[in-house]
C-alpha cells in the first residue's frame, strides 16, 4: 500500500519551549487544541461535520452513517487525543476520502499556589496507546490505487516519540537524551480473528527538564484516498498519557488543568515499576525483538 497523499493536518512541527533558567511566575493559559475530520465519495457527496468545543476539550465528526465515518477527538484535561475512521463504499460510490486529526499542545508550570523549591527533577511520563486497525490497512489487502496514512507522535521537553504505519507494522524511533539518542520502536500487534489488528501498549520513560516549565505536545492522525474497500480504524481517545513528578514537593499543572502525580503515587496505566532514564521502554523493545525472532 503506498504512502498517503491525503495526509492528516496538523497546524504545524512540534516545539518544545526550553526557555530560561530563571523561574518568573506565569498565570496558566489555555492548551491549544487542533481536531479535523472529513469524509465524502466520488460522487460528489460529502459527509456533514458537527464539532463541539470547550477551554480543554474538542471533537469533530464527519459522519454518513455508522459505517462511514471519520471522527477526531482531543480532551487536555486527560491528555488524550483520538481518531476513528470507517468506510463502506456507499452505494453508488465507487471510493470514498477520509481523513482525520487530533494534536494538543499544553505548556507546564509549577503549581501556581504550591511555595516550593523548583530543583528541575527530570519528570517520569507514562504513555498509553491501544486501537485496532482493519485487516484492509495492510499491504497485503490493497487495492491498486489506494493510498494510506496513520501516524502518532509525543513530545515533551525534548524527549521525542514518532510512529507511523508502514503496510505492515506500526513502527517509528524513540529519541531521548543529550546528546540525543534514538532507537527504533515497534508496536507489537495481535490479530484478530476478521484479520484486524489490536494495539495495547504501555511505554514509561523519563525526560531531563531544563527549565521551570515545560511543553507537551500529542497528536495522531490517519487519511485514506482513496478507499475503494471496507476499512476501519478505532483509536478513540486512545493515546494519552500522564506526568509523574520525581521531586515529592512539587506538582506540575497544565494549562488545561491537569495535574502531575508524584513519586510513590504512580498513576494507574497499567505499567510495571517505574525505571528512569527510559529504562523500562527500553526493556520494553528488547521483550518485542524477541517475540519477533
Amino acid at each position: 500500500m503506498k504512502q498517503s497523499r491525503s495526509k492528516p493536518v496538523f497546524p504545524g512541527a512540534a516545539a518544545i519551549a526550553i526557555a530560561s533558567a530563571m523561574w518568573v511566575p506565569i498565570v496558566n493559559a489555555a492548551p491549544t487544541l487542533f481536531v479535523q475530520s472529513d469524509y465524502s465519495t466520488d460522487t460528489g457527496v460529502f459527509a456533514p461535520t458537527t464539532t463541539t468545543s470547550t477551554d480543554t476539550a474538542r471533537t469533530s465528526t464527519s459522519q454518513l452513517d455508522s459505517g462511514n465515518f471519520a471522527a477526531a477527538s482531543a480532551d487536555a484535561s486527560v491528555g488524550s487525543v483520538g481518531i476513528g475512521m470507517a468506510t463502506t463504499v456507499p452505494d453508488g460510490a465507487t471510493h470514498v476520502s477520509a481523513s482525520a486529526a487530533a494534536q494538543i499542545t499544553d505548556d507546564w508550570l509549577p503549581c501556581p499556589t504550591c511555595l516550593t523549591t523548583v530543583n528541575l527533577a527530570p519528570v517520569t511520563v507514562n504513555l498509553h496507546f491501544d486501537g485496532t486497525l482493519g485487516a484492509a490497512w495492510l499491504a497485503a489487502n490493497a487495492i491498486s490505487g489506494e493510498f494510506a496514512e496513520f501516524r502518532g507522535s509525543f513530545d515533551i521537553a525534548g524527549v521525542a516519540l514518532d510512529f507511523a504505519w508502514n503496510g505492515t507494522q506500526l513502527a517509528g524511533t524513540f529519541c531521548n537524551g543529550s546528546p540525543t539518542v534514538c532507537v527504533p520502536i515497534t508496536f507489537a500487534a495481535t490479530t484478530l480473528a476478521d484479520g484486524s489488528l489490536a494495539f495495547d501498549e504501555n511505554l514509561s520513560f523519563s525526560a531531563a527538564l531544563f527549565a521551570p516549565h515545560f511543553t507537551t505536545e500529542l497528536a495522531l492522525g490517519a487519511g485514506w484516498d482513496p478507499s475503494d474497500q471496507p476499512s476501519t480504524l478505532a483509536f478513540q481517545h486512545t493515546l494519552r498519557f500522564d506526568v509523574v513528578s520525581n521531586d515529592p514537593g512539587l506538582v506540575w499543572v497544565s494549562d488545561a488543568g491537569q495535574m502531575s502525580a508524584t513519586v510513590g503515587a504512580v498513576p494507574e496505566l497499567g505499567t510495571a515499576p517505574l525505571l528512569g532514564a527510559g529504562l523500562l521502554l527500553l526493556a520494553r523493545l528488547a521483550r518485542s525483538a524477541r517475540r519477533r525472532e
